[in-house]
C-alpha cells in the first residue's frame, strides 16, 4: 500500500476529529464510549484489543486519560503531526470555553440559579450511564477469564477503600500485564488468532480476528530523547521551586501543576491552587461544577484556574495551566508508545 501524503491524513483526522470538542460531554467515561463508538466500530481506524491497550496505558500514566487516547489513537493511525492537530480538536474548544468562563466568574452570583442546577443535574446524571456502558464495552473485550475477573473486583475493591497519589497505576498495570492466553499462528493479516480462556478446569477456544500490527512512527531514539527532555525539566522545575523564593506567580502556578499535577498526581489538585490562596474555594467548586456542563477533558479546568490565579495576565494564565497540566501525560505517551508497539508485536503469550 502506497504511503499517505500528508494532506490526505490531516483531511482524514480533521475530517474525524472536528466536531468531537464541541459534542463530547460528560467527563473520561463517557468519552471513552464516544471514542470506542467512533474509532473502533465506526470508522475501524483501531482494532478492540489496541483501544484497550490504550485505554490502559492512559490510566497508567499521568495526565488527561481521554485526551491521551483521543492523542494516541490519532498517532497510532497517522503519525505525530497528526496526533497534534486531533488534541488540538479535541481539546481546545472546552478550554476556550473555560477559560471564558474564568473571566466572567467574578461577576456570577455566590449561588447559581436553578435552570442552571437542573442543567448540570440532568448531565451528570446522563454521564453515569455513559460511563457504566463503557466499563461494559471495555470488559468484553478485556475481561475475558476467572483470574482477569478477580484482579478486576480486587482493584475495584482497593481503588474504593484506599485513597493514595501513588495508588492508580499499580492495578491498572496488574489487570493490563494480565493476558488471556493466545497462540499465534504466522503473522499475517488474513491469518486468525486463537484466543484461549479457561472456565474452572475446562478451557474453550474461540478465533477472533487477528489484530493490526501497528507501525512505531516515533523512532526509539526519539523516545528516549523525548524521557531525557521530560526528567530535564522535570528536574528543573523541582530545582527552581526549591531554591528561588518569591518567584512570579505566573512561574510558581506553572511549576505547581507541572510537578503536582501533570507529572505525579491521578486526579486531584485542589490543595495546589486553593491551599497558596490563589484561588478561592468558592471559585475554585463553582469551576468544577459548571466543568461537567463543557465538552471535552476535564483538564481544560487548568485554563481557568489560570484565569483567576493570575488577574495581571489571565491569558498567559490559562496558557500556563494548560501547557503545564497536558504537556507530561503528553510527553510520556508519545514516548512510551513505540515501546508498547514492540511489545504489541512480540507477545506470543
Amino acid at each position: 500500500m502506497p504511503p499517505i501524503s500528508l494532506k490526505s491524513r490531516l483531511k482524514a483526522i480533521i475530517g474525524a476529529y472536528w466536531h468531537l470538542g464541541l459534542t463530547s460531554f460528560g467527563g473520561p467515561g463517557a468519552h471513552v464510549v464516544i471514542l470506542e463508538r467512533l474509532f473502533v466500530q465506526k470508522l475501524q481506524w483501531i482494532d478492540a484489543r489496541t483501544f484497550a491497550d490504550l485505554f490502559s496505558i492512559s490510566n497508567a500514566l499521568p495526565g488527561p486519560g481521554s485526551a491521551q487516547i483521543a492523542f494516541g489513537i490519532a498517532l497510532v493511525k497517522y503519525g505525530e503531526l497528526a496526533s497534534m492537530v486531533a488534541f488540538l480538536f479535541w481539546s481546545s474548544p472546552g478550554g476556550l470555553g473555560m477559560t471564558a468562563l474564568g473571566f466572567a466568574v467574578r461577576k456570577i452570583p455566590n449561588e447559581l440559579p436553578p435552570i442552571v442546577l437542573a442543567v448540570l443535574t440532568g448531565i451528570n446524571a446522563a454521564a453515569v450511564g455513559l460511563i457504566a456502558l463503557a466499563a461494559y464495552r471495555l470488559s468484553l473485550n478485556t475481561v475475558t477469564d476467572r483470574v482477569t475477573r478477580l484482579l478486576l473486583c480486587l482493584s475495584a475493591a482497593i481503588g474504593l477503600l484506599y485513597s493514595s497519589i501513588w495508588l492508580p497505576p499499580y492495578p491498572n498495570a496488574g489487570c493490563w500485564a494480565r493476558q488471556p492466553s493466545i497462540v499465534l499462528s504466522p503473522r499475517s493479516s488474513s491469518c486468525p488468532r486463537l484466543w484461549a480462556t479457561t472456565n474452572g478446569t475446562t478451557s474453550h477456544t474461540h478465533l477472533i480476528p487477528e489484530p493490526r500490527i501497528l507501525e512505531a512512527s516515533v523512532s526509539v531514539l526519539t523516545s528516549i530523547s523525548l524521557l531525557v527532555f521530560f526528567a530535564c525539566v522535570f528536574m528543573s522545575a523541582a530545582i527552581f521551586r526549591a531554591v528561588v523564593d518569591n518567584a512570579p506567580r505566573i512561574w510558581d502556578f506553572g511549576s505547581n501543576l507541572f510537578i503536582g499535577v501533570g507529572s505525579i498526581i491521578f486526579g486531584g489538585g485542589a490543595e495546589y491552587v486553593v491551599d497558596p490562596g490563589w484561588v478561592s474555594n468558592r471559585d475554585f467548586l463553582f469551576g468544577f461544577a459548571m466543568l461537567q456542563a463543557f465538552p471535552g477533558p476535564n483538564f481544560n479546568f487548568s485554563a481557568y484556574l489560570g484565569v483567576l490565579a493570575n488577574p495581571d495576565n489571565p491569558v498567559l494564565g490559562a496558557l500556563t495551566g494548560l501547557v503545564a497540566l497536558y504537556s507530561p501525560g503528553l510527553i510520556l505517551e508519545f514516548a512510551l508508545l513505540p515501546f508498547y508497539v514492540k511489545l504489541r508485536e512480540s507477545r506470543i503469550t
